[in-house]
């Protein structure tokens, strides 16, 4: 067993035994261990989440970091570990009866323990570049969506912002630095440069366990764990953080590719827990289910009704293969060599070929294929063990 305290308020003295390890909250403070920004808390800067919202970001990054932080070569199965998290959070009763548990065992084929204690401090309090309103401030956004800088996510802006001219999305990025951080900010600037400023704004997450320093109270192992799945649920708390500050008509938009949406193990690489589970069925169930007890978010966006545009089962089963629509644009002098030879535009309402769609191949070949249709599914149901959905062709 492996135990963590999270604390949001570095001042108080550390009694727990020497084998419990400390996730340190403090954005741009060397002191902590979760670390939340390269150049300091810009991330945070200009907008507040009421607490509850605050709480379930917490929650996502103590679950990031924790993830990272404990290896699982030693475990008995080498793979399935048995982690305890200790949570400060506003309100204890609002999470009783939550499924976080059993989400992020889903998630990540481990055994967690959520324990959540009382603290009347909000995560974000005194943090440079934070309204000290007392009240949730926005950031002027009719929606969030993920954007993860990957073609699914690119084809999802690209086609909220072109069915709705009027709509203003805020894109939720989260990176380690590398070549993914690059990658997104390239297309972030094409995107602005094309749909404008008004209608885009840009958060980038940068969040990870961070290195020892002798600031830390008690720094965490420098071994770090590659299998983390729990990345899904911080992307997700993020996006609700933001949402909820916003108000309770904004929804929260999550693009994936269907295939890796539904998990099919294809590859060794794809089997249970090994394999991205973000927009799983099951998953998206429990964390609804969970988000019922969060009576005090304040907003629908505390568990969203998910737009996912499942574009896999009909694309021919990965992203690479996304189809080019009549009228389409070229895409981005940085994005081409990519699996990616063009942004797709909203579906036309016929197609000047109906029988069958010219793809490109990563070496530039056109090949012909049957047309490919679009899934439209709106989750969650009423019943969430049910999926309805429909299809429309062209």
């Amino acid at each position: 067993m492996t135990t963590y305290l999270v604390r949001t308020d570095l001042t108080t003295a550390v009694t727990e035994p020497d084998d419990v390890r400390l996730l340190d909250w403090a954005p741009a403070r060397t002191a902590a261990t979760i670390q939340t920004g390269d150049a300091g808390p810009e991330f945070f800067a200009g907008w507040l989440p009421p607490r509850a919202g605050a709480d379930l970001l917490l929650l996502g990054a103590a679950v990031y970091c924790a993830d990272k932080t404990t290896r699982r070569r030693g475990t008995p199965d080498s793979w399935t570990r048995n982690i305890t998290l200790r949570l400060p959070i506003g309100n204890t009763a609002a999470w009783e009866g939550s499924d976080f548990e059993a989400a992020l065992g889903f998630l990540t084929g481990d055994h967690w323990r959520i324990r959540p204690y009382d603290s009347s401090r909000h995560p974000l309090a005194g943090v440079a570049g934070v309204p000290d309103t007392g009240q949730p401030v926005g950031v002027g956004a009719d929606g969030v969506c993920l954007f993860s800088g990957g073609l699914d996510s690119l084809c999802g802006v690209v086609d909220l912002l072109e069915d709705n001219a009027q709509r203003r999305l805020c894109l939720l990025s989260h990176h380690e630095g590398g070549q993914a951080s690059t990658a997104q900010q390239v297309l972030l600037d094409e995107l602005t440069e094309h749909y404008g400023a008004d209608r885009i704004t840009s958060h980038r997450l940068y969040l990870r366990p961070a290195p020892a320093n002798n600031h830390q109270a008690r720094p965490l192992p420098r071994v770090r764990e590659n299998t983390t799945r729990s990345r899904s649920l911080l992307f997700l708390s993020a996006a609700f953080g933001l949402a909820a500050a916003e108000g309770p008509a904004v929804p929260v938009y999550v693009p994936e590719n269907g295939f890796i949406g539904i998990n099919v193990p294809l590859t060794r690489a794809r089997v249970g827990s090994a394999s991205t589970r973000t927009t799983h069925p099951h998953f998206m169930s429990l964390i609804r289910n969970s988000g019922r007890h969060q009576h005090h978010c304040r907003s629908r966006a505390r568990w969203p009704e998910f737009l996912i545009r499942l574009h896999a089962p009909a694309h021919y089963g990965s992203s690479g293969d996304r189809s080019p629509e009549p009228g389409d644009q070229p895409v981005p002098a940085a994005h081409q060599g990519g699996n990616a030879g063009r942004i797709p535009q909203p579906w036309p309402a016929a197609a000047t070929d109906p029988a069958e769609r010219i793809l490109l191949t990563p070496r530039n070949r056109p090949i012909r294929r049957p047309q490919a249709r679009q899934l439209r599914v709106l989750l969650p149901l009423s019943d969430p063990a049910l999926l309805t959905g429909s299809c429309r062709v062209g």
